[in-house]
């Protein structure tokens, strides 16, 4: 049996890892039916598991999800994301559409949750297809481009906006939401607004593909940025110099991941490696040739996901977090 990881969300500082299980296709012992060659595994099941600083049980995974997710075990059937101190998961398995979080609940961010969607009954067979959370609320997205959010809203972070229209992505900062309009590309961003986080309409300079969001500020990965950075808004001390650095390519052809944490923001280049921008002391760097599918970041450290399920961790260090524990849970990762 092997163990993969295929997605990481970053809390503060805990980790939400989705983890594929599975085994080989052939009883040989030859080279070409080996666990390392990804011909030769086939999945068996997938699961949520999370580590990493638990005091408000936002690691306590309900056993449903950490048993198996989604349709067969499929991981394509799972969302995941991590709040501060919350964590959550979007399961689609047969006829329901649900979204499961756990953790702190001081503003009722695990009780509010928005009802299960009926993918069966419903004419549009609508699901839940994007979930992301900030410092105390969350937000969702689901297949019809409805955009929802719940928990904390003293900056009004929840408060959706009426003319919003349906959306393609979602992101959660802080304490403020951003939202990537579907019909004209549009980007949007609402709550605290103290760092210039949350303007309302955002102005990218090109077509905006991916969003993602910090504790005060904002990053979106456009189509084609002519001077080769992605286009980050908010605090400036946070993001001053995410330039990819390829001046033969469109940003958008160069790029395969982008996330934020808590004060850094990290891209995962196609080609290896990764470009950060912030205030978190690099005592750890990852190796230029390796090509990640998948990045995230806690408070003070930067996580990704290979190819091959490993999972890789690097930047500062989470003393919350360590090789030991990702072992204990079985987790191929390099530290």
């Amino acid at each position: 049996m092997v163990l993969r990881v295929s997605k990481v969300c970053c809390g503060l500082h805990h980790v939400v890892l989705l983890v594929s299980e599975e085994e080989s296709s052939s009883s040989s012992s030859s080279a070409s039916s080996s666990p390392s060659s990804a011909s030769s595994l086939k999945p068996t099941s997938s699961s949520v598991a999370c580590l990493g600083w638990n005091e408000h049980g936002q690691c306590d995974v309900p056993r449903e999800l950490r048993v198996r997710c989604g349709s067969g075990g499929s991981a394509a059937n799972t969302s995941i994301a991590a709040g501060d101190r919350h964590s959550l998961a979007i399961i689609t398995d047969g006829e329901r559409s649900t979204i499961h979080v756990w953790g702190q609940d001081n503003f009722q961010q695990c009780s509010s949750v928005p009802a299960p969607l009926d993918t069966e009954s419903d004419d549009r067979r609508r699901k839940y297809v994007m979930i992301d959370a900030g410092q105390f609320h969350s937000v969702v997205l689901d297949s019809e481009g409805e955009v929802t959010c719940w928990g904390g809203n003293n900056f009004g972070q929840c408060d959706v906006p009426e003319t919003l229209g349906p959306c393609v992505a979602v992101a959660a900062g802080g304490d403020f939401t951003v939202a990537l309009r579907r019909d004209d590309g549009a980007l949007f961003a609402w709550g605290a607004n103290r760092q210039g986080q949350a303007p309302g309409k955002v102005q990218p300079p090109s077509r905006v593909v991916a969003v993602a969001a910090g504790a005060f500020f904002g990053a979106a990965l456009c189509a084609d940025c002519a001077d080769n950075r992605i286009f980050t808004w908010g605090d400036n001390a946070l993001h001053d110099s995410l330039d990819v650095g390829d001046d033969d390519a469109d940003t958008g052809g160069v790029v395969s991941a982008i996330a934020c944490g808590t004060n850094h923001a990290v891209v995962a280049l196609k080609r290896g490696g990764v470009v950060e921008s912030g205030r978190v002391p690099e005592t750890a760097r990852l190796p230029d040739d390796v090509k990640l599918k998948c990045v995230s970041g806690t408070y003070n450290s930067s996580f990704g996901v290979d190819e091959n399920g490993t999972l890789h961790v690097w930047r500062g260090e989470d003393p919350h977090i360590s090789r030991s524990s990702l072992g204990a849970i079985g987790i191929n990762a390099a530290v």
